[in-house]
């Protein structure tokens, strides 16, 4: 090694040059077959296939999600209305004469109980 001083007054370090590195994870996968490399090759690949087809789910359902939101959205804005729609009291009042049979009461028809007619005499 040689220790070289550079301008600002620093000390760094310079490998001599003798030659191709023997001991890189790269030159060792070269080194011993093309079939590592290739392996790597195909784990890569599979693993970049596996991420797309992950990544194309995720958003077929987020596209799905969306669209039952605006039916849920729509849903609960018709229900709403019903809502608004039954509780009205003209609705309350039709609803009472034609499905249960009441009557509106007239000024004159108006029944006391036994104890206020014993109270007013």
């Amino acid at each position: 090694m040689i220790a070289a001083q550079d301008k600002a007054g620093l000390f760094w370090l310079v490998d001599q040059v003798s030659g191709p590195k023997e001991s890189g994870w790269f030159n060792l996968l070269l080194k011993g077959s093309k079939l590592r490399l290739l392996i790597l090759v195909l784990i890569i690949f599979i693993t970049g296939v596996m991420f797309s087809s992950n990544h194309s789910r995720t958003v077929i359902l987020g596209k799905q999600i969306n669209e039952l939101n605006k039916l849920l959205r729509l849903e609960n804005h018709s229900l709403e209305n019903e809502i608004q729609r039954l509780t009205a009291l003209d609705m309350l009042d039709t609803m009472a004469r034609n499905k249960l049979g009441m009557v509106k009461p007239d000024g004159n028809n108006v029944l006391l109980p036994q104890s206020e007619i014993n109270q007013t005499q």
